[in-house]
């Protein structure tokens, strides 16, 4: 949509040089650019271990071709997120485990299509007033009622990305009832100099809540598949191995993407700043402001912020201390206090 009115106080617009942009619509009495705006939406394709798709047909699209559940991003959500409710609203699945396939631009409809797979155990379907009917239909059958493979037809860029999550080549003929979601391929794209780098030893906790302590990086004696060797620190200590692509894998828990494991160190130190964080705020005291200025400076925090910004800190973690703007005012509120005390 391109703005001829100021979308805020309805000023007619002029444009205005914004850089590489070039001539932009500009409000002068906002003193606001208005930048062309477009929906931005998700598509998701849904398996099972059957290696089934769920094809929803609306009569209101097409009597006659199928296609996947779709919807628009609210405002303040991820697109993850919005994948996630758009299938457990329209088909009432929770999805297990989210795998992005990319974007596509839907021209005719004006907006920008967010791809995902998503696998879900096979079970009843619970549709939506929005869709008409919907079923699970073996995969190599879906393409006969999908909408066709057009420029700007978001579902086939899911679909072949669920073909190559599940290692479709042509070599196999059947779907294995008995696969782990994404296992396969996980797998076959992690290297073991990759999980060594990525998995380092140390103390983790599962997504459910559980600790456990890596031990190392093991070679698989058939496949020389990387495998994660670790104990529970819990328990009797058992000692366990999972597939190294497992462990970095991110999942769907209480309708959240996350991941299935988090290193606790870097959970703790940033659960410790956040304590002095608050503390600070609610009354400043010189220690802490300090540790807080040398946590800031010693690039740990950007370390914690970057693993902030790549998911690797677990969704319900207070994390208020990883706002830039939030504690760069705090230190410098304290260091103006202390320069020019009030009299």
């Amino acid at each position: 949509m391109r703005y001829q009115y100021c979308p805020q106080c309805g000023t007619k617009l002029t444009t205005k040089t914004a850089g590489d942009d070039g001539e932009v619509p500009f409000c002068a009495s906002c003193g606001k650019y208005r930048f062309d705006s477009f929906a931005s939406c998700v598509i998701v394709l849904t398996y099972n271990e059957y290696d089934e798709i769920v094809l929803c047909r609306q009569n209101y699209l097409s009597d006659r071709y199928t296609s996947v559940t779709s919807g628009y991003i609210a405002p303040g959500e991820t697109a993850e997120e919005a994948a996630v409710r758009e299938v457990r609203e329209e088909l009432g699945i929770d999805l297990e485990s989210l795998e992005y396939a990319g974007t596509v631009w839907f021209d005719k409809g004006d907006m920008l299509m967010h791809a995902f797979v998503g696998f879900a155990h096979k079970c009843e379907l619970k549709l939506s007033k929005e869709i008409d009917s919907a079923q699970w239909v073996p995969y190599k059958e879906a393409p006969d009622t999908m909408f066709p493979d057009r420029p700007g037809n978001a579902l086939y860029t899911a679909y072949r990305k669920y073909l190559e999550i599940r290692g479709f080549d042509g070599k196999r003929e059947s779907p294995d009832p008995a696969f782990q979601p994404q296992t396969d391929m996980a797998l076959s794209r992690l290297t073991y100099e990759e999980a060594v780098r990525t998995i380092p030893p140390g103390r983790y906790r599962h997504m459910k809540g559980g600790e456990y302590e890596v031990i190392g990086i093991a070679r698989h004696s058939e496949t020389e598949a990387p495998m994660v060797v670790y104990k529970a620190l819990y328990g009797d200590g058992g000692i366990w191995c999972r597939p190294a692509g497992m462990w970095n894998e991110r999942v769907i828990r209480n309708g959240i993407p996350c991941r299935r494991f988090y290193r606790l160190d870097r959970i703790e130190r940033v659960e410790k700043y956040e304590r002095l964080f608050n503390d600070a705020a609610t009354a400043p005291d010189p220690e802490k402001l300090r540790l807080l200025d040398a946590y800031y400076t010693s690039g740990e925090w950007l370390e914690d912020y970057e693993a902030d910004e790549n998911g690797e800190l677990p969704p319900e973690l207070k994390r208020g201390v990883l706002s830039q703007d939030a504690l760069y005012d705090l230190l410098e509120s304290a260091s103006e206090a202390t320069t020019h005390p009030d009299p």
